[in-house]
């Protein structure tokens, strides 16, 4: 299956009128990925509990100021159609991280 047709858990933030996404694969949501000594909460609060498909995920993404992701499916789709570079994804252990900043 496509990254495109899977859901992933999402939410939108607006911090100063500005939007912010935060998006992850669903198995991380609620744990800590725990990484030399950072321990990283993929929490509901921020990552939401809403369920979004990957053409949502990526209309959302391209309009955000702020698109924050975390999860391989998440950051494989964002590379795929072109939003991320595959060399500015960071990896915490097995993990990957990307965050998209427009200014």
């Amino acid at each position: 299956m496509s990254s495109e047709n899977e859901e992933f858990s999402c939410k939108m933030h607006n911090a100063s009128g500005k939007s912010i996404l935060a998006v992850c694969d669903v198995e991380l949501l609620g744990k800590t990925i725990k990484y030399r000594d950072i321990d990283f909460a993929v929490s509901s609060s921020f990552y939401g509990n809403r369920r979004a498909g990957g053409q949502e995920i990526l209309e959302k993404a391209r309009k955000a100021v702020i698109v924050n992701v975390v999860g391989k499916r998440i950051v494989e789709l964002l590379v795929k159609n072109k939003l991320v570079d595959g060399g500015s994804v960071l990896w915490m252990g097995d993990v990957p991280h990307v965050q998209i900043v427009r200014i």
